[in-house]
């Protein structure tokens, strides 16, 4: 099957693994042939770039058609490919999967119906509270306006309208009105590493780092803002003894926090920042990590983690509510990691049956082969 992905409004990166391209891999393993219909924007060194449009392809044989949206506030917020409908037609998908469902081609979706009558539509959505709609324009013209009416005029075309997690789903019920029939959880893929794996990372990621014996490894990781609440983690690790456990940082800091966070972490002994690191760096992390710290926003990060068999500790009911079942803890809100880390740092053979729980909870949710299976079978 000809299987295309539509990353109009999110940067696709081939050398980073996001949801599409953990979907690549399964598509390509099953025998498929992946598509990628991208705009012009790429993750390098944790920020968004421009890249030329055009048609190429990637070292594992995926096409990739990337087209320019322009440079003005509105054609980036309205997504607007000029000859959608013609473009997707013209790359004859099986299976087509809209990763950005608030862009101006889901009005084609009759008219790619109608041309395309074999095809199965879906959108998958990851959007949230959290990371959306945070102001009176962008709530009230862009996502209760402008994207309301398209979602709305294509809700009749859809398969099936995927969302990661219940926060998402909330908000595409709040925001769009999209029915709950049409709508399936599809939570945010990983590839589930063996135990064997996961020993032999955590041994070399220790041994590289000159960590003690009894001394555990924490990490957090992400795009740093004040959401992420990097500070609360900071503070909780100022409660614990010396030497039980040592914090690692990856990613990056804006400019809200930098250089309060920069400066704090440079002064704490138990706290070691790696910068950013690539896909194979962040899954030796993720393996040799007793425990996934995440106290503020939402982060793909955290399936990641519970797909390596770590235990995380996380906030937010709606986003995480269907990952965390003995597996770690959610927090209520995120200065109780100031209480919680010091009381699960002090019961390492708790952190090891959670560990067991989360290559469990990985299986039966987050295996992207299984994952990317619904959209073909």
């Amino acid at each position: 099957m000809r299987i295309l992905q539509v990353c109009i409004g999110n940067p696709f990166t081939p050398t980073m693994y996001y949801k599409e391209n953990y979907l690549l891999d399964a598509f390509l393993e099953a025998g498929h042939t992946p598509l990628i219909l991208a705009d012009t924007t790429t993750w390098q060194d944790g920020k968004i770039v421009m890249v030329p449009a055009g048609d190429t392809t990637l070292e594992n044989g995926v096409r990739v058609v990337r087209v320019d949206l322009g440079h003005g506030f509105l054609r980036q917020k309205l997504r607007w490919v000029h000859g959608f409908s013609d473009l997707v037609v013209s790359l004859q998908p099986d299976v087509m999967l809209v990763h950005t469902i608030q862009q101006h081609g889901i009005c084609d979706l009759r008219e790619l119906r109608q041309r395309l009558p074999q095809c199965r539509f879906y959108a998958d959505v990851s959007t949230a509270y959290q990371n959306s709609a945070k102001n009176w324009l962008s709530r009230s013209l862009l996502h209760r306006g402008i994207y309301r009416a398209w979602i709305q005029k294509s809700l009749p075309y859809w398969d099936k309208i995927f969302y990661v997690n219940e926060e998402s789903k909330q908000f595409l019920q709040e925001m769009y009105g999209v029915p709950n029939e049409l709508m399936e959880l599809n939570a945010l893929p990983g590839v589930i590493m063996s135990p064997e794996e996961k020993a032999s990372r955590k041994a070399e990621f220790r041994s590289a780092h000159g960590l003690a014996d009894d001394q555990l490894v924490l990490f957090h990781s992400g795009k740093m803002d004040a959401m992420k609440r990097t500070g609360d983690l900071l503070d909780a690790m100022e409660r614990l003894p010396e030497g039980r456990a040592r914090l690692f940082i990856a990613g990056s800091f804006y400019d809200d926090v930098r250089e309060v966070l920069t400066d704090r972490i440079a002064r704490m002994p138990n706290v070691t920042y790696l910068g950013f690191l690539n896909q194979d760096e962040m899954q030796t992390t993720l393996a040799a990590s007793d425990l996934y710290c995440q106290p503020g926003s939402a982060s793909q990060t955290a399936q990641a983690a519970i797909t390596c068999g770590t235990p995380v500790i996380v906030c937010g009911e709606a986003a995480y509510g269907e990952f965390i079942h003995g597996n770690g803890v959610l927090l209520s809100k995120p200065e109780d990691i100031q209480t919680i880390l010091p009381e699960l740092v002090s019961r390492p053979d708790e952190l090891k049956k959670m560990s067991d729980v989360s290559y469990e909870v990985a299986h039966k949710l987050l295996d992207y082969r299984k994952l990317a299976a619904r959209l073909y079978q």
